[in-house]
């Protein structure tokens, strides 16, 4: 790791080497010491980097590029050995807000206050889009097993999420 060509966010480390972007992300375990995937992605190329954050194989940065921030999706295979990226342009700079779950299905407030469930591995492309005015950006998801929760003011929301995103 890098020092002065390194960001820290929650979960992944975005490090820039001689111009080239890196994503290190840490596994641990429990049963004996831990690693790191080491892994170029070159659709990070002239992006600073604002935000990132990494859950079981999905990772959702905001890069700042031509005077434009941008959503990044990245969804790795479990091996770590591919991925597929989906770029979101023009977003807000807000910060990233997901959950992965158990089942492999991963939920996301978006910037303008929708909520994107997406299968966290790659090659499927299916996105449910849902638009409720109780959504909000500011809202923070947590999960527990196949239940993505969120509070509002003093209200506990719940979803659970029945199938696979595998």
């Amino acid at each position: 790791i890098l020092p002065h060509a390194s960001e820290i966010f929650a979960g992944v480390i975005c490090q820039n080497v001689l111009g080239r972007p890196y994503l290190v992300i840490p596994l641990p375990r429990n049963d004996r010491p831990g690693q790191c995937v080491v892994k170029p992605v070159p659709e990070l190329a002239d992006y600073r980097i604002v935000d990132a954050k990494h859950d079981a194989g999905v990772c959702i940065l905001i890069g700042h590029r031509n005077n434009r921030y941008d959503r990044i999706l990245l969804r790795f295979a479990p091996a770590f050995d591919t991925y597929d990226c989906r770029i979101t342009r023009d977003t807000d700079p807000g910060s990233v807000n997901f959950a992965v779950l158990e089942n492999g299905i991963a939920v996301s407030v978006n910037d303008d206050g929708s909520m994107e469930i997406f299968p966290a591995r790659p090659g499927k492309s299916e996105v449910r889009r849902i638009e409720d005015p109780d959504i909000s950006p500011r809202m923070r998801l947590c999960r527990e097993g196949n239940t993505v929760m969120f509070f509002k003011g003093k209200k506990l929301f719940s979803l659970r999420m029945a199938g696979s995103g595998s």
